[in-house]
């Protein structure tokens, strides 16, 4: 039964809409099944960062009698792992039975209707057999910018707090980091915030912190749900999240006093193991938010602060314990417990000093083992299996318990049923374990009753050596040496079980942008109508180019170039969003050119232009012997006419050519061609003086002097011929918080008589994280000073902007990203600082710029087209924009 829509919202309100058709599905899948009034109830129990720290699983000192009790009912999972030790994707695999490298959810800002926004999750699936679906405490991550998913239950969650202090010492100042990334507020000035305590102690009754409001409150629904059954024969599939023992360990005194300090255990091995590869270890990192620890840095082993954190964590165990309890005995109380599946299921494991490491975000065992105990109608009671398990087993697995279709998507279904362990403890269903880590590179693995692989990928350059680890359980528990070079054989048939698994989609990639091919450009008439109306973003053409450059020729043609494959690159077809860095860069060393009359129709040129036509193979020969013509890149060509009767035009003009290059030789080129066409032969009148100069770029100024731009940002008078500079090189960059342009494609137009600088950055600030956009400050005089860094547009980083022949301004736009492109639709909300991102086509786009004077006297540039026009979430600077 739906509730009144009293306070539903929207979101919700929309996923109940949804629901019948669903339900429908559903019937369609299993006509023969059972009705709802005749399935069981399911009560899913989740606790946040516990590992197996309990009685059942054989910790000695764990006081934990209700989860034993629980173990006692139902069958307990000793090798169950989560599918990534992180709270909101391992939560993702739960809801989804999807692993993070199907979906690419990986991190705690991932939110899943981006990526898959006809997902049907657990509850849905549910709700759609006719289940009432309610949800408590933290059962999806909510917090670091994520809402969790309101679509997947039938009624207002039930949220409380995460991170929550009461006693007097820790409340009443200022927010706390930890406070703020749970809260969603003040994401953007984080580190700026105080840490909060690791742990307190009160004596306060259970229910001043959330745990047992939310016990409580489940409570109340589980006798309101029995209620409904009996009066209506509507099953309830209730999920309760705990937050303890997730730090701080905020616990009452009574569950401190429960174990005696001396009595608590200490890391065995608290060294990083022998000969693993330095992405697999972990220092610092969440734990740092919370003080007494040292900042960016870890507890000592075996100090008192240490023992006090053994201490919490353990007190924490036992509080979710006695919420635990509350649950169950309400089941027994209200008469549930025969018709209600229960199962309790912890989040991912928790390093307590092992390897040096605290918390989670890991590939080791105790950062990926979990609990798992299912218990109730077709569960056998105290039932341990060495089956090996997964959190996206438990969607398979409950729906085949409660008699439901198996799940079938839309998502991957990566999961499998469990369900045959429960008639048969010693049956397996699987072989193996899979779960992830993401950190620079993605940490794959496999572990199987004795051994674990993890092989550590570089998703930007596939060819790459993997990194790999493997350790025996068996020999060495508690993974003190990497033995992936000692046992190959071990490695190899492992890494073959790894193959079998579809390619793992990239952090921040989505299945449909994984499965995107390159759009085709606009029809012609829908660019030329666009042309003319100046007020939309235009793509118009296709081809694999990045830093697209578009130059006025003499003669009224237009000119494009830019970083290109070499013509007829196969990968070009065969890796069609290539990012176009490392050894497997498909950019190639001739620069290619094509010419236009209207910006509409474009033909390719002869290639006019080469590595070979520079300075550096007369300068170093060498290098190009030695180095493979596949590994030689030509980046960032520009194209600029030099106008006859000047001393670097001669008598009929003359096109200068620009660019970098890092390989064969680290260097930068000026290239003069012969006359006025976009042909050799090609001289160098600079020689190699230009030296290194990144991202050249050329400049004329009214007085007829031409100046080199290049880096972010220095620039340096050329002598009038181009045989030389004049002057010493000027630093020259934006005044206030950006000191400087971003990263690369600076560049200089004059505009209302005032010099404008151009500059590309990454919106977060960090290489490859974000949005590639366009910057400008400017400057009454060439030298500076200059104003404040402005913002033109998202995604228009490297871009050329230009004037069309009615004096209206555009910017080229392009692919660079290491994932597929984004679809527009609601990008202006969406958070990218996951991985380099952008909605722009492969090929080159042309957006339009509104170019003024805004009523305070400054000159304002700025994208038309709204995809374009305003900096997102993830942008690191804060700028006042008027639309």
């Amino acid at each position: 039964m739906i509730p009144p829509p009293v306070s539903v919202p929207l979101a919700t309100a929309l996923a109940v809409a949804v629901l019948s058709v669903q339900s429908a599905r559903v019937a369609a899948q299993d006509p023969d099944g059972p009705s709802a009034a005749g399935r069981p109830n399911v009560l899913m129990i989740l606790v946040d960062d516990l590992k197996p720290a309990l009685g059942c699983y054989g910790d000695a000192v764990a006081q934990t009698p209700h989860m034993d009790a629980l173990a006692a009912r139902g069958v307990r999972f000793d090798a169950a792992y989560c599918n990534q030790a992180v709270c909101a994707p391992s939560r993702f695999t739960l809801m989804l039975g999807s692993h993070s490298t199907s979906t690419g959810l990986y991190g705690l800002g991932s939110h899943l209707r981006q990526a898959l926004p006809d997902a049907v999750t657990l509850p849905q699936h549910f709700a759609a057999a006719g289940y009432r679906t309610e949800s408590l405490g933290k059962v999806f991550h909510v917090g670091h910018g994520n809402q969790g998913d309101p679509e997947s239950f039938m009624v207002p969650h039930f949220k409380d707090k995460v991170i929550e202090y009461v006693a007097p010492e820790n409340i009443g100042g200022p927010i706390t980091r930890e406070e703020a990334l749970f809260g969603n507020v003040m994401l953007d000035r984080i580190g700026q915030l105080p840490r909060g305590a690791a742990y307190e102690s009160p004596a306060v009754p259970d229910d001043a912190y959330a745990d047992g409001r939310v016990a409580a409150e489940t409570v109340r629904r589980l006798q309101a749900a029995k209620a409904r059954r009996e009066a209506e024969g509507t099953p309830f599939f209730i999920a309760c999240g705990l937050a303890r023992p997730h730090l701080p360990f905020s616990v009452p005194q009574r569950y401190w006093d429960l174990y005696d300090p001396a009595e608590l255990p200490a890391a065995e091995y608290v060294e990083a193991p022998d000969g693993t590869p330095r992405v697999a270890m972990k220092r610092g990192g969440e734990i740092n938010a919370y003080k007494p620890i040292p900042e960016g840095g870890d507890p000592e082993p075996g100090s008192e602060l240490a023992r006090t954190l053994v201490h919490g964590y353990y007190a924490g165990v036992s509080y979710a314990d006695a919420q635990v309890g509350k649950l169950t005995a309400a089941l027994d109380e209200l008469g549930l417990a025969e018709n209600t599946v229960v199962v309790l299921w912890g989040d991912h494991g928790f390093h307590l000093g092992d390897h040096g490491i605290w918390t989670k975000h890991t590939n080791f065992e105790q950062a990926t083992r979990i609990p798992l105990l299912f218990a109730g109608p077709g569960v056998p009671a105290g039932t341990a299996t060495g089956q090996l398990a997964e959190s996206v087993d438990v969607f398979p697995t409950l729906a085949e318990l409660c008699g439901l279709p198996a799940p079938r998507g839309p998502q991957p279904i990566d999961g499998v049923s469990l369900a045959p362990v429960f008639k048969d403890p010693s049956a397996r269903v699987r072989d193996h374990a899979y779960h992830v880590y993401p950190r620079g590179r993605l940490g794959r693995a496999i572990r199987t009753d004795r051994y674990r692989l993890v092989e550590w990928i570089d998703q930007r350059s596939p060819e790459a050596p993997a990194l790999l680890e493997l350790y025996d359980y068996q020999e060495d528990p508690l993974e003190t040496r990497n033995l992936a070079e000692e046992r190959p054989e071990v490695v190899a048939r492992l890494r073959a079980t790894l193959e079998d698994y579809p390619a793992p989609l990239k952090p921040g990639e989505t299945p449909r942008q994984a499965a995107a091919t390159p759009v085709p450009p606009m029809p012609r008439a829908e660019v030329a109508a666009g042309l003319e109306a100046h007020d939309r973003a235009l793509h118009l053409t296709d081809g694999w180019i990045r830093d697209p450059f578009i130059a006025r020729g003499p003669n009224g043609t237009w000119y494009l170039t830019g970083t290109t494959p070499n013509p007829g690159e196969p990968r070009e077809r065969s890796d069609p969003f290539n990012n176009g860095l490392g050894p497997d860069s498909l950019v190639g060393w001739k620069a290619r050119v094509w010419e236009s009359d209207d910006l509409i129709d474009w033909r390719e040129r002869p290639v006019p232009y080469t590595l070979k036509d520079g300075v550096w193979p007369k300068v170093r020969p060498k290098r190009f012997e030695e180095v493979p013509q596949r590994q030689w890149r030509l980046w960032a060509p520009e194209l600029h006419w030099l106008p006859a009767d000047t001393p670097a035009g001669g008598a009929s003009g003359r096109w200068a050519l620009v660019h970098t290059s890092p390989s064969p030789v680290t260097g930068a080129n000026l290239s003069l061609s012969a006359g006025p066409e976009v042909a050799g032969p090609w001289t160098n009148p600079l020689g190699p003086a230009i030296g290194r100069r990144h991202d050249p770029s050329l400049f004329r100024d009214d007085d007829g002097s031409w100046w080199m731009v290049w880096g972010a940002t220095t620039i340096q008078q050329l002598a009038p011929d181009f045989t030389g500079f004049v002057g010493d090189p000027v630093r020259i960059g934006p005044s206030g918080e950006a000191a400087r342009m971003g990263h690369e494609g600076c560049l200089i137009h004059k505009i209302d008589g005032r010099y404008v600088l151009f500059g590309t950055g990454w919106s977060t600030g960090s290489m490859r994280k974000g949005s590639y956009n366009l910057y400008y400050a400017v400057a009454d005089e060439l030298a500076g000073p200059y104003g404040p860094r402005r913002f033109v547009g998202r995604f228009l980083g490297h871009g050329t902007p230009f004037q069309d022949d009615d004096g209206r301004w555009w910017c080229t736009a392009f692919y660079n990203a290491d994932v597929p492109p984004l679809e527009p639709d609601g990008v202006a909300t969406r958070d990218l600082s996951a991985v380099a991102q952008t909605i722009n086509r492969r090929g080159t786009t042309l957006v339009p710029l509104a170019v003024g004077v805004d009523e305070d006297g400054e000159l304002s540039i700025r994208a038309k087209d709204p995809r374009y026009a305003r900096p997102g979430p993830d942008e690191a600077q804060q700028f006042a924009l008027d639309r």
